[in-house]
């Protein structure tokens, strides 16, 4: 049994135990205290709150502190904004410019992480509302002698819209050259950013594929691509991107570079039908991913999915392959054979009704499935129709039963407007969600939830500036 504890005569912040007066509900003790405080307030307190340090006083603490924890009261200000779009641009995964910056180890200094070291450089820098934070080098990070405020006209210029870039003589700006080589935006602004670009375009020219992983980084004046950076340390993908994503690559790098060397994990073992096996190997045997395996044998189920493997339940709708008369063809090729939907065959497969199904089809039935209609080239469904150009799957439908479905794509293409489009008018200019969502290269779903928060023109402002 515990020996009992007097506390009466002992001091706790401003408070003085007097004695003890009796025990609470759960058998503590509880002690009659004074706080010395103008009031000299007395009240009951738990021992416990008095040793664990939870009550210090009367409640007169709380008040005084209220007056004196005043924020920097600049929250609603431009300034403020701009210096939360910085660090969500390198800190947050889930922005929509995290890959030009945070993906490619980008960072900002150490002491901007608190707002106002960041709001005293900005304005004996020359900081005003009509400026924009600008890096002097594009690969560096937002550090004081890396960044300058420059006009927004100035910055503007530095849009992919107006970058002009000149390969072989002739002269187109960024959106031009991605459409030419029919590559993502994303990746050709990276090669401009890098300096790569007259390079790359050479492989393009010559038919050469780029490897998706080419991204570059620069440590100590030397610039290697992640592939060459992960060979120099001997380290994995997974822990080169985890550093990146936390901004801590130029310590970890500098860490090995002096030796250090990095705790390895046991490797997980999995034996199955008395073969073990470690992840990398068990993923090479049944062409699936590492990840997905590690989270079947965190669940215990390892062996349930890898008999389904060995069966042939766990494949990719794709590399599902079908005989029928004969001939045998994945689910991506039948669907294309008989003019309709992956999603529909896989449904058949699965209620197993594929033959009698393609039996119909073959003898010249019609399905009551979404038509496939071709566009410039693209072949969709009515739906999906319906949703890139922002209308209703009702008016698709009634297009086409009139046979005007193309006249009237060619009207939405073209910037004509429908009763019950949802358009948004931003900077003056007039568009639908979906054109919208192309321009600034965001999912229409992001777009249509701005809306319906009433935040789509403080969004859309925030990725002009970030352009």
């Amino acid at each position: 049994m515990r020996k009992f504890q007097d506390l009466s005569g002992q001091t706790f912040g401003r408070l003085t135990a007097l004695k003890r007066v009796e025990n609470n509900k759960q058998g503590g003790s509880v002690y009659l205290v004074r706080c010395n405080c103008q009031n000299k307030t007395i009240k009951k307190v738990a021992a416990s709150n008095l040793k664990k340090g939870h009550t210090k006083s009367c409640g007169c603490l709380v008040k005084e502190n209220k007056g004196n924890n005043k924020t920097h009261g600049s929250s609603n200000t431009r300034l403020y904004k701009l210096w939360i779009n910085m660090k969500a641009r390198c800190d947050n995964p889930n922005s929509t410019s995290y890959i030009n910056y945070g993906y490619r180890g980008i960072g900002y200094a150490k002491e901007w992480r608190k707002f106002e070291p960041f709001k005293e450089w900005a304005l004996k820098n020359g900081y005003k509302d009509n400026l924009s934070l600008e890096r002097i080098n594009v690969n560096g990070h937002y550090e004081p002698l890396n960044c300058k405020w420059i006009p927004l006209l100035e910055q503007a210029k530095n849009k992919r819209n107006n970058i002009k870039i000149t390969y072989r003589g002739e002269t187109k700006n960024l959106v031009d050259w991605y459409k030419f080589f029919k590559i993502s935006e994303t990746t050709i602004t990276r090669w401009y950013k890098n300096g790569t670009i007259e390079k790359e375009f050479d492989n393009l020219s010559k038919g050469l594929k780029r490897k998706s992983s080419e991204v570059f980084i620069t440590y100590n004046g030397e610039r290697k691509s992640t592939v060459e950076w992960k060979k120099h340390f001997n380290i994995g993908s997974t822990t080169l991107n985890e550093w990146k994503r936390k901004g801590i690559l130029e310590e970890k790098f500098d860490y090995l570079s002096q030796g250090g060397k990095l705790q390895n994990k046991k490797p997980i073992l999995i034996t199955y039908k008395g073969e073990t096996k470690n992840l990398a190997q068990w993923s090479e045997r049944f062409n699936t991913s590492s990840s997905k395996i590690r989270r079947w044998h965190e669940k215990g189920v390892i062996e349930e999915e890898f008999n389904d493997l060995l069966k042939g339940k766990n494949k990719k709708e794709s590399e599902v392959l079908i005989t029928y008369k004969g001939e045998t063809k994945n689910l991506t090729q039948w669907a294309k054979h008989f003019n309709t939907t992956k999603l529909a065959l896989y449904s058949w497969r699965k209620k197993g009704i594929l033959e009698k199904k393609f039996d119909f089809l073959t003898n010249g039935g019609i399905l009551n499935e979404p038509t496939l209609f071709t566009y410039k080239g693209k072949t969709k469904s009515l739906p999906q129709w319906a949703k890139h150009f922002n209308v209703s799957r009702v008016t698709t439908y009634k297009w086409r039963k009139e046979g005007i479905l193309k006249e009237k794509f060619d009207f939405l293409t073209n910037g004509g407007e429908i009763k019950g489009q949802n358009l948004v008018t931003y900077n003056g200019t007039k568009k639908s969600l979906t054109r919208w969502a192309e321009h600034f290269n965001v999912s229409i779903e992001l777009m249509s939830t701005w809306k319906k928060k009433g935040i789509i023109q403080k969004k859309l402002d925030e990725l002009s500036n970030e352009k």
